[in-house]
């Protein structure tokens, strides 16, 4: 029997994290111990734009439970479970929005949606041998403030002016990112094919020219304007499992992939004629100089957007209104490749 003053202290494990996936990992530890359950597993949900329409995609973020020890050799198994068990249950609860439940004589199995905003974000899947009406209710109640509190670190995560992704979160963001491209023990079958056959994730920094000139010619109010509709643009152009970012002042980032290289250059080239030719009120013509950089499984942020901004530096200083690639850049011996440094990552 699981006591109250376990579940109190329970809440304050996990309330006691800030940054997402730490959370995420939080929750299943907690009701791992509460319950003991057999299998426990966070899928985060990602829907991505294609070719062919909105794609539902999922990966592992966190793993527990007697059957499911998350190391690098157990992962397979884990995939298993999670497709002979949850796959059906996950397919009914992102079509009904809705928890689903299969009891048999060999377990019971139990998913539970996790909305992030008015999208699900999460899916808490547990198999156990049996599960009753109190570890049902426990199950969900911590998933809850798991919720909510979600919904309080996601509110101090975006810019108050544009909407947007903010400085704060771009460390968290960008690591994880790096780790994907360093271990695929946590991506999905259809991501990690996608990330050995040479599509990568790639981080852009662009800067509205002249900005300077906006703000003493119309005056901040306006310049503010201008710095909301670059970021409406951004969430139309870009597709909806971008992270997008107001990075600074008049300073943008976003993050895209897995991708080529073609088609990263093309996304973000869009972007840039599309913010040319938009209308923007008082002022003829708003453009943008872009700094592009692959994201490699040995950086660190600040590394990246180091190099993203070597770029955008060359893009400005070449007659604007254009993408400079990084290694492109590197390449011709247009810019140096500075030597490596610590890992010290200060801002």
């Amino acid at each position: 029997m699981v006591v109250l003053e376990n579940i109190i202290d329970s809440v304050v494990q996990i309330t006691r994290h800030k940054e997402e996936y730490v959370l995420a990992e939080s929750l299943v530890t907690t009701i791992n111990q509460l319950l003991a359950v057999d299998v426990i597993l966070l899928l985060e949900i990602l829907f991505v734009e294609t070719d062919d329409g909105v794609e539902t995609r999922s990966s592992i973020v966190a793993a527990g439970g007697s059957e499911a020890i998350y190391n690098d050799d157990n992962v397979a198994t884990i995939r298993s479970t999670a497709r002979d068990v949850f796959n059906p249950l996950v397919e009914k609860c992102l079509d009904q929005q809705d928890k689903q439940v299969i009891e048999s004589s060999a377990y019971s199995a139990y998913v539970l949606p996790v909305l992030n905003g008015a999208k699900i974000g999460y899916l808490l899947c547990v198999k156990h041998k049996t599960l009753s009406d109190t570890d049902i209710c426990i199950i969900e109640g911590m998933t809850q403030v798991f919720a909510n509190y979600l919904q309080i670190l996601s509110e101090g995560k975006h810019d108050t002016l544009t909407g947007l992704l903010n400085r704060r979160v771009f460390l968290e963001k960008v690591n994880r990112i790096i780790q994907f491209s360093h271990s695929d023990a946590s991506i999905e079958e259809n991501d990690r094919r996608q990330l050995h056959t040479g599509e990568k994730y790639w981080l852009g920094i662009f800067d509205i020219d002249h900005f300077k000139r906006v703000n003493d010619t119309y005056g901040h109010l306006y310049g503010d304007e201008v710095l909301i509709m670059v970021g409406a643009l951004m969430r139309e152009c870009f597709r909806a499992g971008d992270l997008l970012f107001r990075y600074g002042g008049e300073e943008f980032i976003a993050v895209i992939g897995p991708t080529q290289q073609a088609a990263a250059i093309m996304v973000f080239e869009r972007f840039r004629l599309q913010i040319s030719q938009k209308h923007f009120g008082q002022i003829d013509q708003v453009t943008l100089s872009i700094g592009l950089v692959e994201i490699h499984a040995d950086d660190n942020p600040t590394t990246v957007v180091g190099h993203a901004d070597q770029a955008l530096y060359y893009a400005k200083e070449h007659g604007r209104n254009q993408l400079a690639v990084y290694s492109e850049l590197v390449d011709a011996g247009k810019i140096v490749q500075p030597e490596a440094k610590s890992d010290i990552e200060m801002f």
